[in-house]
């Protein structure tokens, strides 16, 4: 790959016939072609390669759905912060837009406040429901010609257009001209949750609700003829059976506009059985694909997928695209290549897999080389090589020996979190622990998914609370030890002698236990903070940009020293929980005051070197949820509420050192009641 084609990758796109009816008739048997197209890719182009846009509607009413996602998640729309900004800033779309284009993305999902994500009324007029308008005629014509000209510029520069949408919505207006914002009682036909708890305008399914849907399907169908499809689950608000509701409401809005558009459906919560029956047959609608969510879970933990994401594609058998969908990095670089390339090789493996669309949870600007590096890797069948990525850092910093140390930095630094949610696991993209971990995450028994870790490890990981346990029972055996060691004599039977101790897979998979786990995570950040320091040394031009990446790579170092020692104090305590004994309580005790003093360090440095940073690149200071849960007295507003600074994190992990016994000795504060799926 030479440079002009790497930074001009746009003119050079593929016919895009991915939107095509992938299980269209002809010549082959419908068997052959079947497997076929299930057939792992080894190598060519993933089809779709979309990216995520997110807006904001400056001026209008706050609502507490994009208050959820703004506040709490850290998104921030916002002009000049993490994400693409104003709706109507043309010039700013201009620039996303042609850089997303230029880097080989060829669509783009779009999200944001909408009559299917939150009920906001942008898209549509409401032609066949004017009580549901919100705003004035000549707002809502302004807001379809800003729609339009989105579509249409995208569309010039080779992407796709789709809309990221959920069920089941409605604006308030058609809330109130309804009845519908009355109390009402749990039943298959009312979902209470967001409806009742959140004051969220959504949730009733009746003959009334249901048109109103189709109708919003097909107006949306009608209006835009850059469109070229949708991305939705049977959505989180749709009370009874989900699956149902794609025939009774979203079909007979795509059929009566003629169009055949895709519709992505989105396996969420949607039992497989449920989706096999009511949504993947193509006598159903012949234009369906499998949307997954996501790949890592809400995380990022491997290059790999998970295999449900793999079972569905194989089990369902149509098109699929997935969520790429990395929460728990939300403020330091995740700024590989290797690893897009990794992920880019992965996906091309997958049965019926079709493409990807990558929310970029860190940002448009710490990240820039790893969402480069996936598109590209995703649109052509090459090799890894340093070698392009060498260039564009090297003129970033005006020297070979700055960009090689650099990349280095990059492609270490991006697997310490990854390696830190595989084995203390939060699918659900609430605590993240990007910037703290809780204790209570490493329990076991905090939330129903605690005892998990990453399904994808060639060498399977041991959960701590499963190594805890048995390094309590028999610590001759399997403390400190995965049976691999025949030189070190521990007192054990099998001392001299190899031999496989955990037995996840059988005889022949020597696990990775806890401990070692995370001295590879210490290692991690050691090594990326002497490579960036090498880097910085040989620094010719932009010789800030280089010191900030020294700066994120010391954070990452002392991260991953404070992770080593908090997750070993959570091993001590559990393993005292066990044994009662004396010695064990006092290790654990003193391995929790290192723990600690190591995130004292840690939060002094994050707060003085880092949260400048971050607030010169997004206007945001850094923030993270404090602990494991939501908390009780949670609000949605515009300062974060329930969110954390860098002060009120290091608050929290003082609090839990004072709680140190009561979580591990008498098993106190250890479990949640936060069941709502």
């Amino acid at each position: 790959m030479n440079r002009r084609s790497f930074v001009q990758g746009a003119s050079s796109l593929l016919p895009v016939s991915w939107f095509v009816n992938a299980l269209g008739t002809g010549s082959k048997s419908q068997t052959s072609q079947a497997l076929e197209a299930s057939a792992p890719k080894q190598g060519g182009s993933l089809e779709v390669r979309g990216i995520l846009a997110m807006y904001d509607l400056p001026g209008r009413p706050p609502n507490p759905v994009w208050h959820i996602y703004q506040d709490f998640f850290s998104f921030d729309a916002r002009k000049d912060h993490r994400y693409d900004g104003d709706f109507w800033d043309k010039g700013r779309w201009e620039k996303y837009l042609q850089l997303w284009s230029q880097e080989g993305y060829n669509a783009v999902w779009w999200y944001g406040r909408n009559e299917l994500m939150t009920g906001d009324q942008l898209y549509v007029s409401f032609r066949e429901f004017p009580e549901a308008r919100e705003i004035s005629t000549e707002e809502s014509d302004k807001c379809i010609q800003q729609v339009k000209w989105l579509f249409r510029r995208a569309k010039e520069l080779g992407m796709k257009n789709i809309i990221y949408g959920d069920f089941l919505h409605y604006t308030r207006a058609f809330e109130k001209a309804h009845g519908l914002d009355k109390p009402m009682p749990k039943s298959p036909n009312v979902y209470s949750v967001y409806r009742d708890e959140l004051s969220i305008p959504c949730g009733v399914r009746n003959e009334l609700t249901i048109r109103f849907t189709q109708s919003v399907i097909h107006e949306i169908c009608a209006t835009y003829e850059d469109l070229d499809g949708f991305y939705a689950p049977m959505g989180e608000c749709v009370p009874g059976e989900r699956s149902t509701f794609y025939s009774e409401a979203v079909i007979p809005g795509l059929k009566r506009s003629g169009r055949n558009l895709p519709f992505i459906v989105m396996a969420w919560q949607t039992p497989i059985e449920d989706f096999q029956k009511n949504i993947a047959p193509r006598e159903v609608y012949e234009n369906t694909w499998l949307g997954w969510h996501a790949y890592n879970a809400e995380q990022v933990t491997d290059p790999k997928p998970y295999p449900n994401l793999v079972g569905w594609a194989e089990a369902i058998g149509l098109p699929t695209v997935s969520t790429f969908y990395p929460s728990n990095l939300m403020w330091f670089p995740f700024n590989s290549p290797q690893f897009g390339y990794e992920m880019a090789y992965e996906m091309k493996r997958i049965p019926n897999f079709r493409g990807f669309m990558y929310w970029e949870f860190s940002g448009r600007k710490l990240s820039p080389l790893f969402r480069k590096a996936l598109a590209y890797y995703a649109k052509n069948d090459e090799s890894y090589s340093d070698e392009p990525w060498l260039k564009v850092l090297e003129e970033q910093f005006g020297t070979h020996e700055a960009a090689q140390h650099l990349l280095n930095a990059y492609n270490l630094s991006a697997r310490i979190i990854p390696e830190k949610s595989a084995l203390i696991w939060d699918p659900v993209g609430f605590p993240r622990g990007e910037l703290h971990l809780p204790y209570a995450l490493m329990t076991g028994d905090a939330f129903q998914w605690s005892w998990a870790v990453s399904p994808v490890r060639t060498q399977p990981l041991q959960p701590i609370w499963h190594y805890a346990a048995w390094a309590a029972k028999h610590p001759h055996i399997f403390r400190d030890q995965n049976g691999s060691d025949w030189n070190t004599a521990h007192g054990s039977p099998l001392d001299f002698h190899q031999a496989v101790l955990w037995r996840t897979e059988g005889g022949s998979s020597y696990d990775t236990i806890p401990p070692a786990h995370m001295a590879k995570i210490r290692s991690l950040g050691e090594n990326c903070f002497a490579e960036a320091q090498r880097g910085l040394t040989h620094a010719t031009k932009n010789r800030d940009e280089a010191v900030q990446a020294v700066k994120f790579m010391q954070g990452y170092m002392l991260l991953t020293a404070y992770f080593e020692k908090k997750v070993a104090a959570a091993i001590a305590g559990l393993i005292y929980s066990y044994t009662r004994s004396d010695p064990d309580r006092q290790d654990a005790e003193k391995l929790a005051d290192e723990a600690l003093a190591s995130y004292e360090q840690a939060a002094a440095f994050l707060h003085k070197e880092l949260d400048p940073v971050i607030q010169d690149l997004y206007q945001v200071p850094i923030r993270e949820m404090r602990g494991a849960y939501v908390p009780t007295d949670f609000h949605f507003d515009s300062e974060g509420g329930g969110l954390a600074g860098i002060p009120g994190l290091l608050e929290a992990e003082r609090k839990e050192r004072a709680q140190f016994a009561d979580l591990f000795f008498e098993g106190k504060g250890r479990f949640t009641d936060n069941f709502v799926g």
